[in-house]
């Protein structure tokens, strides 16, 4: 029902992707917990929180891709004529 993160404690760093590629969380923390450098994504999965934030991936999902064209000058025609 809820999953905003997990840890997994092991010697074997093969072990602990493997694991982590299975949990259904947000976060995963491997031989740590609740510490990450700024800017890593984080939110849950599931009923844990509204998608994920602190990230460029955040920025984009509360902004719309806009095309703005300011005219320059004379520009080379891009197509064959």
């Amino acid at each position: 029902e809820f999953g905003l993160a997990g840890g997994v404690f092991t010697q074997n760093l093969a072990t602990a992707h493997r694991i982590a590629s299975q949990l259904q969380c947000g976060s995963i923390y491997i031989n740590s917990y609740n510490v990450y450098p700024p800017g890593i994504p984080f939110g849950g999965y599931k009923l844990s929180g509204f998608g994920r934030e602190n990230s460029f991936d955040t920025l984009m999902a509360y902004s719309q891709l806009k095309s703005i064209y300011v005219e320059g000058g004379s520009l080379p025609y891009p197509f064959p004529e």
